[in-house]
């Protein structure tokens, strides 16, 4: 908000019932002027006196901020960050290979990932490298026995 208003090469300043009072910058104002009176406004249906100032009013600067300073958050010695690539993690097991295998075999989602990879759609499919090679039988439909 403003309080100000420039007029003829000089500021002035809004004053109603002894203080200071504000206008919407940019806003219209009616001046009005005579020998009686001096320098006077109308804004919004009101008339307000005038104090003319030796030089123009300094916009307030919005106050900074003073922020905190903050600590680096550093992790407890026993952080998963902290261990080693040796250590395993707390609720992790390694697996061997032959787990691993299994695993996939019996998992239905590693099979269409496969068929779809070899260009199959659950049945088996000869796959040729060259005309002249044997075929390959890329995989069968089921590995599971069946009991």
């Amino acid at each position: 908000m403003s309080t100000g208003f420039s007029y003829g090469g000089e500021y002035y300043q809004l004053i109603r019932n002894g203080k200071v009072a504000s206008i919407i910058p940019q806003a219209n104002i009616v001046v009005l002027t005579g020998p009686k009176i001096g320098v006077m406004v109308e804004y919004s249906g009101s008339v307000y006196q005038t104090i003319k100032l030796l030089e123009k009013p300094k916009k307030a600067l919005p106050a900074k901020k003073v922020s905190k300073s903050r600590k680096p958050y550093k992790p407890p010695q026993d952080h998963v960050w902290r261990q080693s690539f040796s250590k395993t993690a707390k609720g992790f097991y390694e697996e061997t290979d032959r787990e691993i295998i299994e695993a996939l075999y019996e998992s239905r989602l590693a099979w269409r990932y496969i068929t779809r990879w070899w260009g199959c759609q659950g049945r088996a499919k000869r796959v040729y490298r060259r005309r002249s090679q044997r075929p390959l039988t890329a995989m069968t439909t089921s590995t599971r026995e069946k009991g």
